[in-house]
């Protein structure tokens, strides 16, 4: 059965976020308003102290806006900040060589909604790792229909239903679930597509 799946947009979010994308049939929601301390602007990497939040920050008054209209605030220079985060981070890791450019390039555009971030970012992505086309809501329905995935506001779920995988601080740290997309494309590379390919039990969100 080709469930349908409600996600938010999403900064660089949990690999799990983009393998539900390959478990049915993808709907992004646009039409909501932007909720703050979550994966819309936030994702979490693993680094040599452990998880670490990178956070994009928002216009004064945009926390309350409409998701297409929030607006990303560049006084301070937060994508100066990220990419040293993640190459400190991940500077050991096999790939950071090899994705890191484009990475860079994406942040670097300076879009001004962090709808138009996260979009690109999802694009890129999706092309790279060849994961299944998404869709975007047309209206907001307080809850979805029924026999449908709605994982728009449960974050805690989304590290659930992927394999572990090698990681650089896998020795200090153990097995570290539900990171940044980053983590698994850093240390895993062109393989990744493999570990996002294979559809998530939906069972699995039942909770």
């Amino acid at each position: 059965m080709n469930q349908k799946v409600f996600l938010p947009t999403s900064y660089f979010g949990p690999s799990t976020y983009y393998k539900l994308i390959n478990s049915g049939t993808a709907y992004i929601e646009v039409h909501e308003t932007y909720q703050k301390r979550s994966i819309r602007n936030r994702c979490q990497i693993l680094t040599a102290n452990g998880p670490a939040i990178l956070s994009v920050p928002l216009a004064k008054g945009k926390t309350r806006s409409h998701i297409m209209s929030t607006n990303i605030a560049y006084e301070f220079p937060w994508v100066d900040e990220h990419l040293k985060s993640i190459a400190a981070a991940y500077n050991s890791s096999p790939y950071i060589d090899y994705y890191l450019p484009s990475i860079e390039e994406i942040l670097r555009t300076s879009p001004a909604t962090l709808f138009v971030l996260n979009s690109t970012i999802l694009d890129w992505i999706r092309h790279t790792f060849h994961l299944a086309e998404v869709s975007y809501t047309k209206e907001f329905h307080q809850s979805c229909p029924e026999n449908s995935l709605d994982l728009r506001y449960k974050p805690a779920l989304y590290p659930i239903g992927l394999e572990s995988y090698d990681q650089v601080f896998k020795a200090k740290f153990g097995y570290v679930a539900g990171l940044s997309i980053l983590d698994l494309i850093f240390n895993v590379g062109p393989e990744t597509e493999i570990f996002l390919r294979n559809a998530v039990s939906h069972k699995q969100f039942r909770v």
